[in-house]
């Protein structure tokens, strides 16, 4: 079992998508009018941030095909217009997080960080142009086993 995906609102598609590909690095998987597929990890795998604009209808106002069930009811309370300012993580490993945090920073995103979590590793934050906190998350280093 792993994560699947992190569900973004976001209010333009095409800026958040320029954004992630470009400052945070993420590659795209696919793209349409109102949403966006972008791998958060080794392409092909689990891990998916979505972009979903806010301009979204509801999951009953959409378009139905013999394919396409109705939703059940609470999963009809789950739309971008009702998502707050999301936050997660990616991982970074230690030998890429100053890589990673000047490149953010080149792109004149403000990078706050790193925060120590002590046994938890650290983290660097910073806002994507929709206010959600992203964090780029190194684990703690561990020291090599001399036995």
């Amino acid at each position: 079992m792993g994560l699947s995906e992190v569900a973004l609102p976001v209010a333009e598609v095409e800026r958040s998508v320029t954004f992630y590909t470009e400052v945070v690095a993420l590659e795209l998987e696919r793209r349409g009018e109102a949403f966006a597929f972008l791998w958060a990890g080794e392409p092909g795998r689990r891990q998916r941030v979505i972009l979903l604009s806010r301009d979204l209808p509801p999951l009953e106002d959409r378009p139905r095909s013999r394919s396409t069930p109705e939703p059940p009811p609470a999963l009809a309370l789950l739309r971008p217009g009702l998502l707050g300012p999301t936050h997660f993580a990616l991982e970074v490993p230690a030998d890429e997080i100053e890589a990673a945090v000047a490149h953010v920073g080149a792109k004149g995103v403000e990078v706050w960080g790193p925060v120590d979590f002590g046994w938890f590793g650290s983290g660097h934050y910073f806002l994507d142009p929709d206010g959600h906190w992203v964090e780029f998350w190194t684990p703690p280093q561990r020291e090599k086993d001399d036995g």
